[in-house]
Formats: structure tokens, C-alpha cells, sequence
């Protein structure tokens, strides 16, 4: 089927055989342990430029076609001596065990030897492969690969100072992938506030593994947005542990979440998996975050943060009035206590003159009053 044949040809599947004309072909293919029937050919017709190579292909549905094809396997040159029959897997990253099939001296000393096949760049890490167990038919190496983009790389087994040989039609080349990127956390105006994810708003993703060679090379993803793109964020700058975009909303309504992700470009046709990094709310308000990690969490607890946020408001208010009147009660209670004892002072003064002050005439109370005052 032609939709079988287009996600095995998109997994990059290893034992794929490409012929270039539609006649007996003879082609040389690792096929070391295979077995089973042949029972399609998938063919991608006119997607990729001089010269062939895996970094350049554009697969492209409706030109992948399936068809029956008869193949005929012969096995290659016996070797009594040590040799290379097979290189597994042949795409690999940073961290990969990598297994070579073959025939080996237990009691040799042997190292695998890996380099790009193509100049790279100066900032670009060495790559190796520290054996980890070495038998009779079995090499396994682990690889440590740094690489921004897709690299082939060559593989040597030595023993000792000697090279040991591969068998005819044998891979000696594999490609080295980039390391997936992470994504740790958001920062920005926007991550903070969901009010302010509104254009021209600057997003950072901050993690590991992102492609530094330019912003080109990185992209920023916002699922489930309108096909018109009414969201998008186009990165502006990066390095390997952080991506800064600029958002951009068009005609959003209300409060949408979006999920929120980052994808890096593997070759010049060819971008890696999707990483997801959380959500985006946009629309929500002041009180609500506009990036969150688990939408769980925003469901249970965003809905009600207005409510709550009003709720916490309206109680500091209602506290912060409960002790105005608190005060100003205490207040009046000292006031009064203070001129009662005014009062009480002024009688124990002048007893005599306050108990005369009901039998002098209105001429004679006057004047005492004046006195004392």
C-alpha cells in the first residue's frame, strides 16, 4: 500500500534500496540478518536535487508510488580472518550503542574509530565510540556525537595499528542526528500574564539541545491556531539553551489555550520531532498565567483564579475596614476617657469652689469660672 510505503519510507527505515531507472537494476545493499519476503518498492519520483542524499530528500505524498519488485540477495565474501559484516543502527545520536557485526580477536586490542565525513564546523565536538563488550561476532560501541544538523559519519575498526576490513557491501557510514530538544520553562511578559500576549509580545523557551546556527534552524509551533495562523511567534534569536520569538495574535476573541512546542531543523529539507512545552492562554486576564506546563493543572486552577483573586481582595478589604471601625472605636472610648478625667482633676483642685458653685449667684459663679479657667 502506498500509505504503508510512505511511513515506513518517512522512519527512515535502514534496509531501503533506492534505483534510479525502471529496469533490472544491480545495487549493493546492507542487508546482514534480513529475512522475509520483498513484497513493495517505495519510490519517491523527482523530490530530490543532485546528489542523492538521504539530508535532501523531500518525501512528498502523492509522488511515493508502491508496486511489487522481485530481489535476489547473494552473500557476500566470506572472511576467515576479523571483518566488519554490518553496522547497527545506522542512525544514531549522542549516547547510542552502536553494534558491529562481524568476526573478532577477543584478545586484540580494539577501538572504533568515528569522523565526519564533511567539514564542520570549529565549535563542533570531536565525536567518538568507547567500546563497551567485544565477543567473537559482536563489537558494541557507545557513541558521543554533538552535531547541529545531520552528519555522516565514517566508521573504522582497529586492532591494534591494523584496520580491519569490511565485507563487500557493508555500511561503513552512519548518520549522526541531533540531540531532541528539551524544553524546561518559559519566560517573558507573557509567560507571567496572560494579558499580555498580545503582538509584539517576546516569548523565551528556555531548555537544551536547540540548534544554534541561526533562527532558521528552530520554529517555533502553536497548535490548534486558526489555518489563517491568527497565532505565531517567530523566533528572532537562539542559542543552544535558549529561543526567543515575538508573538503575534490576530483577531483572537476571548480566552483559547494553545498548545505550545519547538521543532529544529535536521537538514535543509528536514525538521526533527515536535517537542512539546506546555500551553499558551491567551485572553484570560491579568490574573491568569498566559504559559503553562500541564494543562490539568490550568483547567482546575485557572478557571477559578479570577474568582479567587476577587475573593482574596474582597477579604483584605473587609479585613482592613474591620480595623478602621476597631480603631476609630478605641479612639472615641480614649477621648472620652480623657475628659472625664479632666473632670475628675479639676474637682480634686478646687472641692470647695465645685460645691459652692450650686449656691453662689449667677455673678459669683461666673467670675469663679473665669478664675479657674
Amino acid at each position: 500500500r502506498t500509505d504503508m510505503c510512505f511511513q515506513a519510507f518517512n522512519r527512515h527505515e535502514e534496509r531501503v534500496a533506492v534505483i534510479r531507472n525502471s529496469q533490472l537494476a544491480i545495487f549493493m545493499q546492507d542487508l546482514y540478518g534480513y529475512s522475509g519476503n520483498v513484497t513493495c518498492l517505495c519510490v519517491c519520483l523527482s523530490c530530490s536535487t543532485r546528489p542523492y542524499t538521504n539530508a535532501m530528500v523531500r518525501v512528498v505524498r502523492p509522488r511515493v508510488v508502491a508496486f511489487p519488485v522481485d530481489v535476489v540477495v547473494t552473500n557476500s565474501t566470506v572472511y576467515k580472518k576479523e571483518h566488519v559484516a554490518a553496522i547497527r543502527p545506522l542512525i544514531a545520536g549522542n549516547g547510542t550503542a552502536v553494534e558491529i557485526y562481524g568476526k573478532f580477536d577477543t584478545r586484540a586490542d580494539h577501538r572504533v574509530i568515528v569522523e565526519f565525513s564533511t567539514v564542520v564546523a570549529a565549535d563542533e565536538m570531536k565525536p567518538s565510540c568507547s567500546i563497551t563488550r567485544v565477543t567473537e561476532n559482536l563489537l558494541v560501541c557507545e557513541l558521543q556525537v554533538r552535531t547541529s544538523v545531520i552528519q555522516d559519519l565514517i566508521v573504522l575498526v582497529m586492532a591494534g595499528d591494523a584496520l580491519v576490513p569490511f565485507s563487500v557491501g557493508a555500511a561503513t557510514h552512519i548518520q549522526a542526528y541531533p540531540s531532541p530538544p528539551q524544553i524546561d520553562f518559559v519566560t517573558g511578559p507573557c509567560a507571567s500574564t496572560s494579558a499580555w500576549c498580545v503582538n509584539g509580545t517576546q516569548l523565551t523557551f528556555h531548555g537544551e539541545n536547540f540548534n544554534p546556527m541561526g533562527p532558521g534552524y528552530n520554529r517555533v509551533i502553536i497548535e490548534d491556531a486558526e489555518p489563517e495562523g491568527s497565532v505565531v511567534c517567530e523566533v528572532t534569536r537562539v542559542s543552544e539553551t535558549t529561543i526567543s520569538c515575538t508573538l503575534n495574535v490576530v483577531g483572537n476573541e476571548g480566552e483559547k489555550i494553545y498548545p505550545i512546542g519547538v521543532e529544529t531543523r535536521l537538514s535543509e529539507s528536514e525538521w526533527g520531532l515536535r517537542r512539546m512545552g506546555g500551553y499558551l492562554v491567551i485572553g484570560a486576564g491579568v490574573f491568569v498565567g498566559g504559559w503553562r506546563e500541564d494543562l490539568v493543572k490550568q483547567s482546575a486552577w485557572g478557571k477559578n483564579y479570577q474568582l479567587f483573586m476577587f475573593s482574596c481582595v474582597c477579604t483584605v478589604l473587609g479585613i482592613f475596614t474591620a480595623a478602621l471601625v476597631v480603631f476609630q472605636f478605641f479612639h472615641i472610648n480614649y477621648v472620652e476617657n480623657s475628659e472625664t478625667m479632666v473632670q475628675i482633676e479639676e474637682t480634686a483642685l478646687f472641692p470647695s469652689e465645685m460645691m459652692d458653685f450650686n449656691h453662689d449667684s449667677p455673678e459669683d459663679t461666673c467670675q469663679k469660672k473665669a478664675v479657674l479657667t
